[in-house]
């Protein structure tokens, strides 16, 4: 079984922290959905790091059992479009 729109949010200001925060969160989420019965499709899986328009955004290393999670600047959220600057 597949649970379908999944989002997180995490709201960390330093870079390093939230690189953490998020590869531990990751990881909480996935042993739920497990204990659950459900699986992530890790090839229809990102992450999305918001940015202001000034800012450039960084590479952050986010993995499950040696499989990269990809970043993304947009995605469609339930029809409607979200880009990581928000505008």
């Amino acid at each position: 079984m597949f649970a379908d729109d999944t989002s997180v949010i995490i709201n960390e200001p330093c870079l390093t922290n939230f690189e953490s925060s998020l590869n531990i969160g990751f990881r909480i989420v996935n042993k739920w959905f497990n204990f659950n019965l459900l699986s992530l499709n890790l090839d229809e899986t990102y992450y999305m790091h918001f940015i202001t328009k000034n800012k450039s955004l960084t590479k952050i290393n986010i993995d499950n059992d040696n499989k990269m999670i990809t970043q993304t600047n947009f995605l469609k959220l339930l029809g409607i479009a979200v880009y990581n600057t928000l505008s």
